[in-house]
């Protein structure tokens, strides 16, 4: 775990349903051949109260795992609160 990325988003909400529901998104896009090329390997995620957690074990996978849930919490009406950060 020391040599993953970590990619947090704070998504501003408590809506556990609303999260869920972007989240398996995400797990739905994840088996598509062509999301996992991009990816370029297994993306873990995990989750509190109102941030989501991705783990990745290269920076670019990291990067464009980021910018997926983004878009698929945007598609859910998921307003972010602040910055995604990407770090090792």
């Amino acid at each position: 775990m020391a040599e993953d990325w970590r990619v947090t988003i704070a998504t501003g909400s408590s809506d556990d349903g609303l999260v869920a529901r972007a989240l398996e998104g995400l797990r739905e896009r994840e088996v598509e051949r062509e999301a996992r090329e991009r990816l370029g390997g297994r993306i873990a995620v995990s989750r509190d109260d109102d941030h989501i957690y991705l783990y990745a074990d290269a920076e670019a996978a990291a990067r464009e795992a980021g910018r997926l849930v983004t878009s698929l919490l945007a598609e859910h009406e998921l307003v972010l609160e602040g910055d995604v950060s990407v770090e090792r």
